[in-house]
């Protein structure tokens, strides 16, 4: 942007038309359609207002409200998917498509089909709507874009292509996602282009005092954009659902909005610095072409290699002090925001001082005064020292030791600079704390919180400032140590610069780009134009004014909603069969029996039965994982369901690390919170994963840390942003947390939220478990609440399968106005593939924040959207429940009357629990009570027979004995495990098979225009980076393929096991009618320990396909990019092959080991069991027993039988 910035000329109308002619001759089209905009903008005097953000922020809504028209379709999923563009004029919309002419429709049109058409990308590129009503100013549009953080990168490309004609663009933002990266990049690059930008914070509704005040909310936003160095006109909150809020300044936007539309600026200025980035894209269009052409002819008599080099290292250094202000910055952000500086014993402090400032505080009777003044003094000292000393720990001692590191990283440590760094501290006084008062406010809860942020607020603004002062005098010592080295590169550079343009010159293609230069040049120099430019002009803008004229056609609906009457939308979940009996009551039968029958001889088999059974289902342990995407509201929703806020809620992401809320036991009580730190090896394994690429040779975290300060990895860009975050978490964390490794630590419920939501903390830790009482514990369920699948804290989500096989239940929580994004697929995609081997579906879908819903129509369209995604991703039949957490939970906590949604999904959740999940103990336990009532009878039978009958009674029983014995002696594990082999093999077969039609995706994902950007050896590099990744990629889902499989294997192994154990049961009871097994019981297998494929790969065996790369152009033109992919899949196969040979071998190994002994347990268990019974049956007809005994006995239970039968009915 130099030229612009040296230029400044006024491009006129005459050059525009030229500047067309001359591009489309050139063969840009893109950038001569976008000079062709800006003649007609010129031409028509427009105005362009854009209104752009991430989806769903409610875009179209404000536009609607703003323009007092519903216009735009508004909904929680993707609506505006193309350009829309509003206006007043003829009275017509306008729709373009992209294969057929344009259509017009004359007002009165269906405004339902318009809107219908803005939410249809696949199609149609653009829609104009020209109303006769003035709803804006004349010459003046309304741009709706597609939101630039939608699934798909057209919605993307279409936003930022269209920003050349925008005057003034207002980008707004959801309340719960202002602080995404893809926020501050994007508007870093309109910043760039010098267009005004206005920031809109919408749906701030959402926000909730309790849990942070507004203000501080409202500083945290302006932080991060001052930060960024996003410089807005201005910031404006908003929320259409609640114009009421005393934080609401829609009538504030509507009165600016209209004040630009009307006032408009210098439009000519605007056109002309448009022009000119549209001018610069295409010389540098032309000039890649050339260097891409000219270098490929080369024959290497320029040493481009050294010249890449040299251009490298100087922009480092120019960069470099860019990079020590950005890494100060982030040093200064992430230890301000980690500081903890009030914490529960300070802000007790804080209350006790806040008290003594009160007119009507007053000590004693006597001397009152005096006593009163000394408690004040005593009250104020006591906070004062105390918060002094907890600015020393949290932010000086830190700061001191982050800008010494800052001092050796960039080699500027001299004797001045570290003094500077010694003496850095704050001056925390009286000003501050009695500055803060808010005078005649009232000492509550909210007020201590509200005092308490704004004292730390001021002490970090602080901090930041001395920050800053220290910060410009390491940059200027930097400039000053670079300045040798940069002289002698730039002498270089300027020699081979010679060299190069030399060779360029040399070359038959360089006339062709000077002329084209020149000719661009002339067009700006000479400011006429020849009547042929002004006639193609003309002509391409009359073709523009082509439409066929249609009547609108009726618009498509879905079935209509059902309404309940209160409100509420009836979402189908599956309805479950209502079991017989509670815990309580089958329960109380095992009792009964077991009391009935514990006299009695021979029958110390089915009491011990009875006992386990009964001792299983009243100490049950349940677990339910609860996942979702950040800021999804799964901490909000955990709160909900439990009646309490027990984990920290914010709009930041807060869950950075995996937090277990457990039942109360004697060791730890209510409240008590045990951390679980890794230990060393641990830490080192997850260290060496992250940087493997860099080859490390460290064995221990220490040497780790030492190694990562030292070579600057945690600021490679050869790593992931989450990569990076989590290696300086571990930096920032190691002095105060590495002593912990290995061990555990007991805090309180009131230090909890600081523990699990600081990362410099949450990297060292391994789990979270806090002790709580409440309703979901009482009933001996553990609730997980894992981070989110898109945080920060991804790295957790290699625990996600453990939690999908062995959780009980699994809760799935997404966003209603962000229902089923990209960050969820991963997960739903694993989750997809295992749920069909559950013998129960164990998986709830909750859509949050459901009072968002403006009507029930719009809560099934998003209910509807959620399963259509779950379907894409395998999962069928999904249950879904739209609830809102917030409303659910201020319900619980005042004691009001439940939502119905909230209802609804207890009633099925807790259903699940505490029937569906206990359905098989259950049974299991009713037939064991069944048993002895057979057994009581067979007894009584025997018992009435004579000497004789008995006599050839035990001959018989023991011939079916044996005859029994010898049937399960005969029995081979051979069949299932020829079945077991098979399956394996099978299995891993459509493994292979999947990764074969899903890899052309996964090679499109890691070579694409955004990650292939430059020529030489830049591109090596970045060539290099993404076949790293794209084999990281790949190998992860083997994993996670195999993983899959062994889910999906020990399903079929059980049901292999039922069915033989069924058959068994059968085959014997053909033998003898008597002989009755207990119900089979699942068994529980030991999943292997898979190992990512491709850990330890060659990667010089990829050398062959990155060779077949030769420029930018050749490689996304030129079809080069599919013959890499190819090349690149050939030498995978193989790989792919080996990886899923070896772990069929482990598979087969372990399940073969596993279903061996199990079998033969099971045998075991079996011929036992049927010798219990044939010898009870034996020593009944050897001895004389108390018939009338046994009879009242049965007598009895059959009464418990009755019962039970009587609730079954």
């Amino acid at each position: 942007m130099e030229v612009l910035a040296e230029r400044q000329v006024v491009i006129s109308h005459d050059q525009l038309a030229t500047l067309y002619q001359v591009m489309s001759e050139h063969g840009d089209l893109e950038n001569a359609e976008k000079m062709l905009d800006l003649y007609e903008k010129w031409l028509k005097q427009q105005f362009y207002v854009s209104f752009t953000g991430h989806f769903s922020a409610g875009k179209s809504s404000i536009i609607n409200f703003l323009l007092g028209k519903e216009l735009l379709p508004k909904s929680p999923i993707p609506t505006s998917a193309n350009i829309v563009k509003i206006t007043s004029g003829k009275g017509v919309a306008r729709v373009f498509f992209h294969e057929r002419q344009p259509v017009e429709y004359d007002e009165p049109y269906d405004i339902d089909v318009i809107k219908d058409y803005c939410m249809t990308k696949d199609t149609i590129k653009q829609i104009e709507i020209e109303t006769k009503e003035l709803i804006v100013p004349k010459g003046s549009y309304i741009v709706d874009t597609p939101g630039i953080d939608a699934a798909d990168d057209a919605d993307r490309y279409m936003t930022e292509s269209s920003l050349h004609l925008v005057d003034v663009l207002f980008y707004v933002m959801d309340y719960n996602h202002v602080q995404s990266e893809v926020n501050f990049q994007f508007l870093k690059q309109i910043q760039e282009k010098q267009i005004p930008i206005y920031l809109i914070i919408n749906q701030i509704d959402k926000h909730n005092e309790e849990e942070l005040t507004f203000s501080a909310f409202k500083r945290s936003v302006e932080e991060a954009f001052f930060n960024w160095g996003i410089r807005p006109e201005r910031i404006y909150y908003s929320s259409i659902v609640d114009e009421s809020l005393p934080d609401n300044e829609l009538y504030v936007l509507k009165r600016d909005l209209f004040q630009l539309l009307t006032e408009k600026g210098s439009l000519e200025k605007q056109i002309s610095h448009a022009a000119h980035v549209v001018v610069e894209a295409h010389k540098a269009h032309l000039e890649k072409q050339f260097e891409q052409s000219a270098l490929s002819e080369a024959d290497g008599q320029f040493d481009e290699n050294r010249w890449q080099e040299i251009n490298a290292r100087l922009a480092e250094m120019n960069a470099r002090k860019e990079r020590l202000e950005k890494e100060f910055n982030e040093e200064i952000e992430a230890t301000l925001k980690n500081a903890y500086v009030m914490p529960a014993k300070l802000r007790d402090l804080a209350e006790q001082f806040l008290l003594s400032q009160d007119a009507k505080f007053k000590v004693g009777f006597f001397n009152a005064k005096k006593k009163t003044e000394q408690e004040k003094e005593k009250r104020l000292n006591a906070f004062l020292n105390d918060l002094k000393q907890s600015v020393q720990s949290t932010i000086v001692w830190k700061l001191r030791e982050k800008f010494l590191q800052l001092l050796h990283r960039y080699e500027i440590a001299n004797e001045t600079l570290r003094e500077e760094v010694q003496q850095f501290s704050l001056d925390v006084t009286e000003v501050i704390i009695f500055g803060s008062l808010k005078e005649g406010a009232t000492v509550n809860g909210n007020y201590v919180l509200n005092y308490t942020d704004e004292v730390s607020y001021k002490i970090k603004q602080q901090a930041k400032r001395l920050a800053i002062e220290l910060l410009e005098k390491m940059k200027a010592q930097l400039d000053q140590s670079l300045q040798a080295e940069k002289g002698i590169l730039e002498e270089e550079k300027a020699r081979l610069a010679l060299e190069r343009q030399k060779m360029l010159e040399q070359s038959a293609l360089y006339a062709e780009l000077e002329a084209k230069l020149a000719n661009i040049e002339q067009v700006l120099e000479s400011g006429t134009a020849d009547e042929t430019a002004h006639d193609l002009v003309r002509e391409k803008l009359k073709e523009r004014k082509i439409f066929v004229k249609e009547k609108t056609p009726t618009i498509q609906t879905k079935d209509e909603t059902t309404d309940d009457g209160n409100g509420s939308v009836k979402v189908e979940a599956s309805e479950k069969r209502m079991h017989a009996f509670t815990k309580e009551e089958i329960v109380g039968k095992l009792a009964d029996t077991i009391k009935l029958i514990n006299d009695l001889d021979d029958f110390e088999s089915i009491i011990d039965s009875l006992r386990r059974m009964k001792a299983k289902i009243e100490h049950r342990s349940l677990t339910v994982a609860l996942f979702g995407a950040f800021s999804a509201g799964k901490s909000s929703f955990s709160n909900a369901l439990l009646g309490e806020k027990i984990l920290p809620v914010s709009p930041n992401p807060t869950t950075a690390v995996i937090n277990r809320i457990r039942p109360t036991t004697e060791t730890f009580g209510h409240g008590t919170v045990v951390i679980t730190y890794k230990t060393d090896e641990v830490l080192t394994n997850d260290l060496s994963m992250i940087t493997k690429d860099f080859a490390p040779t460290c064995k221990t975290t220490a040497e780790f840390v030492q190694w990562i300060k030292r070579e600057n990895i945690h600021e490679s860009e050869r790593l992931s942003n989450v990569y990076r975050s989590y290696l300086k978490a571990v930096l920032a964390g190691y002095e105060s947390r590495g002593e912990l490794l290995g061990k555990t630590e007991i805090i309180s419920l009131d230090d909890f939220a600081a523990y699990v939501t600081d990362e410099t903390v949450a990297a060292y830790i391994e789990a979270v478990d806090l002790y709580h009482e409440n309703e979901l514990t009482k009933n001996g369920i553990t609730l997980v609440d894992t981070p989110g699948a898109n945080s920060v804290n991804a790295r957790h989500t290699n625990v996600a399968f453990d939690y999908i096989k062995d959780a009980d239940a699994i809760i799935y929580v997404t966003y209603y106005n962000h229902a089923v994004t990209s960050a969820d697929r991963d997960f739903l995609v694993q989750l997809g593939r295992v749920k069909e081997s559950f013998a129960l579906d164990k998986m709830f879908f909750v859509v949050n924040a459901s009072d968002l819903a403006k009507d029930d129509a719009e809560l099934k369209l998003v209910v509807d959207y959620v399963e259509d995604q779950l379907l894409n991703y395998g999962i069928r039949h999904a249950q879904i429940y739209p609830l809102s957490s917030k409303q659910s939970l201020y319900e619980k906590r005042n004691r009001l009357t439940l939502n119905e949604q909230m209802q609804t999904f207890e009633r099925a959740f807790y259903h699940f629990i505490e029937h569906d999940l206990h359905q098989l103990t259950f049974e299991a336990a009713a037939w064991d009570i069944y048993r002895v009532k057979a057994m009581l009878e067979q007894i009584v039978q025997s018992a009435k027979l004579d000497e004789r009958e008995r006599k050839s009674q035990i001959e018989r029983l023991r011939k079916n004995e044996q005859q029994s014995l010898e049937l399960l002696g005969n029995k081979t594990v051979d069949q299932l495990m020829d079945r077991t082999k098979e399956r394996i093999e099978r299995q891993l077969h459509y493994v292979k098979e999947r990764m074969f039609i899903r890899f052309q995706d996964m090679f499109k994902e890691h070579f694409n225009p955004t990650t292939v950007t430059a020529n030489g050896r830049q591109a090596t590099e970045q060539l290099e980076q993404n076949r790293n990744r794209l084999i990281d990629h790949v190998g992860y889902e083997l994993l996670q393929e195999v993983r899959a499989v062994s889910l999906r294997l020990e399903a079929f192994i059980n049901q292999m096991f039922n069915e033989f154990y069924g058959e068994v049961s059968r085959e014997l009871a053909s033998i003898d009618e008597t002989i009755s097994l207990a119900n089979y019981e699942e068994k529980r297998f030991v999943t292997p320990e898979y190992a990512q494929a491709f850990d330890d790969i060659d990667v010089s065996m990829f050398h062959p396909a990155l060779k077949m790369f030769k420029n930018l152009r050749s490689f996304f033109a030129d079809n080069e990019r599919d013959k890499m992919k190819d090349k690149f899949y050939e030498i995978m196969e193989p790989e792919i092959e080996a990886y899923l040979n070896d772990q069929e071998k482990l598979m087969t190994e372990r399940y073969s080991e596993q279903l061996q002994a199990m079998f033969q347990t099971m045998l075991e268990a079996i011929a036992k069991e049927v010798s219990l019974i044939y010898r009870q049956q034996i020593n009944v007809l050897n001895t004389e027993i108390d018939v009338v005994k046994y009879s009242k006995k049965l007598d009895q239970m059959n009464f418990i039988l009755d019962n039970l039968n009587e609730n079954e009915s």
